[in-house]
């Protein structure tokens, strides 16, 4: 997975990342949203690893989430509709392995982080 050779050049910090997007030096913008239809079209990780594919998992989760927060309070520079929505649709691929993976999984084993797990159960909270 490129994309997961990437975060793992930047220390998987979305933080970087959340840079390189409001950066108008990079074309990055275009390559996460390319990236991001890819993966929901044809959602196969068998590419990479459990933890990779959770690794980058996590990675587009929390920038999502940054950004969306930003959105709402005005401070993004431009309008992430798009590329928002984009990485939703990825998050629903990936919510779809994790019930199909829980259901063949042996007790004790998920190979979901901590980080999505809060995440899941704070947006099920929210829906309530």
């Amino acid at each position: 997975m490129l994309f997961y050779d990437f975060i793992d050049c930047t220390d998987a910090d979305y933080q970087i990342l959340l840079d390189f997007l409001i950066s108008g030096e990079t074309v990055f913008l275009e390559y996460l949203l390319k990236f991001c239809k890819r993966m929901s079209a044809n959602w196969n990780p068998i590419n990479g690893t459990k933890d990779e594919v959770n690794r980058a998992m996590s990675i587009l989760i929390r920038l999502r989430m940054h950004i969306s927060n930003l959105y709402q309070k005005g401070s993004f520079p431009y309008s992430p509709k798009a590329l928002l929505q984009a990485m939703e649709k990825v998050e629903f691929c990936y919510e779809n392995e994790k019930g199909q993976f829980n259901a063949q999984a042996q007790a004790g084993k998920n190979m979901f982080d901590l980080d999505y797990m809060n995440y899941v159960k704070k947006k099920h909270q929210l829906k309530k």
